[in-house]
């Protein structure tokens, strides 16, 4: 008869044993040029979310003594900001605050 603590590590061997089986599942079914047609497509995606992809889209960073703002709460008028696009940096003074916009 086997102890408690034998059960134990039976069970966690078991538990171990099924999360490497289910691991092995998800590794590619399909020829290797598939598994790399996905990963290239898989990189391509994340270097479209990039922040450099997202400032050529037309956004800009505003940062604020190296620190990027994330709204404008904690600015005051005559604050100096940093704008970033993406092939140039702008300095800019608030001039006017509207902490009450709501996407109007």
């Amino acid at each position: 008869m086997l102890g408690p603590q034998a059960g134990y590590a039976i069970k966690s061997q078991q538990k171990e044993i099924s999360r490497i089986v289910t691991a092995l599942g998800h590794l590619p079914q399909k020829n290797p040029r598939t598994a790399q047609s996905n990963l290239q497509h898989l990189a391509k995606h994340i270097d479209s979310l990039g922040p450099q992809r997202t400032l050529e889209r037309g956004f800009a960073i505003i940062s604020r003594n190296n620190v990027i703002l994330k709204d404008g709460q904690s600015l005051d008028k005559g604050d100096t900001v940093m704008i970033r696009f993406a092939k140039e940096k702008a300095e800019a003074q608030v001039t006017d605050i509207d902490k009450n916009n709501r996407n109007s």
